[in-house]
């Protein structure tokens, strides 16, 4: 008698403990708060849970002619694996779709406020993301079914129609914005509603209208940072207003005109903005990200920020400072070979425009290139010849042997005589015959096979002073 009191005992408190359980648990449903949102052109619908996203799920909306609805309504019933009956199927003699794999609205179906609306799978996945349901909201079938497990009847939904979200800055930052298209065609996606939207956030007067005007058009559906103003300077000079946009600066290429020259830096400029992989039109105006520019006319980025400053390679030659732009291709600097040999007087064949690095150039004219990356002066120089220290002209320098002009060293050698030929000089010195190098009406002669004619005489070459020395040894 006593175990089987005890027995009783036992399942009393265990029925209790479960009331008890399923009390608990149906008072914390009863506080649990869930809430759909659909925005409608973002074909996107969001779970809240307790006021916290807790999932974001890719729809099909209602097409342009069978828009879906927007405003509040709620979750009515839930069904699974629903029977499919084709609007007005009784009239029509239509036949019923039972569930399976041809069904049009999938798996589930979460009826809604809105008589015959309601948010179901789909037999035709490839229909996700475009407007083409009869107003229903179309989810993948395994999506529908994560979302009938986690809502339940009675749950709000709202519809909302929202083509530009405006996204809150997290810290030190600006805010963002997001456009989708107007596939309803309401006009929602205009510069005035959208300034009109950014003036709580207090940055209507940096914004730029022009780049804002091209977010708004290409209505990409990708988180965009609002488009700045910013200033443009040329080696502290300024140039223009710029644009920063998605951590990116760009340059009216108009404003990039008085840094280029005529010849090639200006064709360089028609090429820029003649094409179409990076050039940006904001409104009227071509634009182009600002490492491009810089890297078309040789400079670098000392400032981003509100202000911009490029800073140029500037290149002299022969001590001169030059208007030639070069171009940057990474840690090569290139420059155009006519250009350069126009700069130091020689004469050249069939090099036309053609681009080249300054230590290339330097090579070809036999003269001397320095310039490193980081540093924005290119120096090119022929090395200047002095003969018992006065200096008395330039030569030049190929292949690692030194040349100097002939005129100047006459009066100590032998009788000289210089044979020009069509396409070789030569100067002859005591019945000896020694290449020479015809520059400009200028014979330069190499200083090695020069010494044994002028006894007496050394030669000397410092590489890092570009000087080419002739001295008297007693």
């Amino acid at each position: 008698m006593w175990v089987e009191l005890r027995a009783r005992h036992w399942i009393v408190w265990a029925l209790m403990l479960v009331t008890m359980m399923c009390g608990y648990t149906q008072a914390r449903a009863s506080g649990y708060r869930s809430e759909i949102i659909i925005n409608i052109p973002g074909f996107s619908l969001a779970l809240y849970e307790d006021g916290i996203l807790a999932g974001c799920y890719p729809i099909a909306v209602g097409h342009r002619f069978a828009p879906s609805l927007t405003g509040k309504t709620e979750i009515v019933n839930k069904v699974v694996n629903p029977t499919y009956y084709p609007p007005g199927w009784l009239e029509k003699s239509l036949e019923p779709v039972p569930p399976g794999p041809d069904n049009p609205v999938g798996t589930r179906w979460l009826g809604l406020g809105f008589p015959s609306y309601g948010i179901h799978g789909t037999n035709d996945p490839s229909s996700i993301g475009e407007a083409v349901s009869s107003g229903c909201i179309r989810m993948h079938n395994s999506d529908v079914e994560e979302l009938a497990q986690r809502v339940r009847t009675g749950t709000p939904v709202t519809f909302v129609y929202e083509t530009v979200v405006i996204n809150e800055p997290s810290e030190g930052r600006w805010p963002s914005l997001t456009v989708y298209p107007d596939i309803y065609g309401q006009g929602t996606n205009t510069l005035d509603k959208v300034l009109a939207k950014l003036r709580s956030f207090g940055v209507t007067e940096k914004v730029h209208r022009g780049a804002l005007q091209h977010v708004l058009a290409a209505a990409d559906g990708r988180e965009h940072q609002i488009p700045l103003t910013v200033e443009v300077s040329w080696d502290r000079t300024p140039l223009t207003e710029g644009v920063y946009l998605d951590g990116q600066v760009y340059v009216p290429i108009d404003s990039l005109k008085c840094i280029a020259r005529e010849g090639d830096a200006s064709n360089r400029l028609t090429q820029l903005q003649t094409s179409s992989l990076h050039v940006k039109w904001f409104g009227s105006t071509c634009y182009v990200p600002v490492e491009i520019a810089v890297n078309r006319f040789g400079g670098y980025v000392t400032r981003l920020g509100e202000t911009v400053d490029i800073v140029p390679v500037e290149i002299t030659i022969n001590g001169i400072r030059s208007y030639l732009r070069p171009e940057r291709r990474g840690t090569q600097l290139l420059v155009s070979f006519a250009q350069v040999a126009d700069e130091l007087g020689a004469m050249i064949r069939g090099k036309g425009s053609q681009l080249a690095s300054a230590e290339q150039i330097a090579a070809m004219l036999g003269a001397r290139a320095q310039w490193t990356p980081g540093v924005t002066e290119v120096r090119i120089d022929y090395p200047v010849v002095a003969i018992d220290g006065q200096q008395v002209g330039t030569g030049l320098i190929s292949a690692g042997e030194c040349w100097i002009p002939l005129d100047p060293v006459r009066p100590i050698l032998p009788p000289v005589g210089v044979v020009i030929g069509r396409s070789a000089t030569w100067v002859e010195i005591a019945g000896t015959l020694i290449p020479g190098w015809r520059r400009n009406g200028t014979t330069y002669v190499p200083v090695l096979k020069l010494l044994p004619h002028l006894r007496g005489w050394s030669s000397a070459w410092d590489p890092i002073g570009n000087l080419i020395s002739l001295r008297r040894r007693y």
